[in-house]
């Protein structure tokens, strides 16, 4: 009993944090608006990049040095010319994911699954959407918000949360289980 107590108790610190989570998600994948709702809002006005249009277009050489500066170990696996929020751009596509350069504004998105980076002109970062739905979807099916751990941490949490389970299943039966014993008996001494 002391050592069921123990695994319990001790899983049950551990497990926590994905505990927690796993509910979230799990009640993200059944309520996405209202879960949603909760999250900060992602939302901005992107207004201010169609004011200020370029003189000059940015050329395919400026494109491609803004590009380099992202995932710089990684190399382009194609470039395409794209509409992307309503604006003219040239897109990078990197194993990591895209970055995509306006041409006519020069501010430019580095997107990933996990979130979009908006740039202006100059690199200023003014703003980031993370992509809740992606990275609810994924945890909830992994257990980790990486595929490269693929479902190691999952097995792993489902493993101790069944721990958790029978040892919780087990403190809570014992000691009724003795308080039956102990009157069964006094019942079959009475009897006697």
């Amino acid at each position: 009993m002391l050592l069921a107590r123990s695994i319990h108790s001790w899983l049950g610190i551990l497990l926590m944090p994905w505990i927690i989570f796993f509910g979230i998600t799990g009640l993200y994948l059944n309520h996405q608006e209202l879960v949603i709702s909760w999250l900060p809002n992602s939302e901005y006005n992107e207004a201010i990049f169609r004011q200020n249009y370029l003189e000059n277009s940015v050329s395919r050489e400026i494109a491609q040095t803004i590009a380099n500066k992202y995932w710089k170990d990684e190399d382009s696996l194609s470039v395409e010319n794209v509409v992307y929020h309503d604006f003219k751009s040239l897109r990078f596509k990197k194993p990591s994911g895209y970055i995509i350069i306006s041409l006519n504004t020069g501010h430019y998105y580095v997107k990933s699954n996990y979130r979009r980076s908006t740039f202006d002109q100059n690199g200023y970062r003014v703003h980031t959407k993370i992509y809740w739905p992606y990275i609810f979807g994924i945890f909830h099916r992994t257990g980790w918000v990486n595929w490269r751990l693929q479902t190691v941490l999952a097995d792993l949490s489902a493993i101790a949360l069944v721990l958790f389970g029978v040892t919780g299943t087990i403190v809570w039966y014992l000691p009724k289980h003795r308080r039956l014993l102990r009157r069964l008996k006094k019942v079959m001494g009475e009897a006697q």
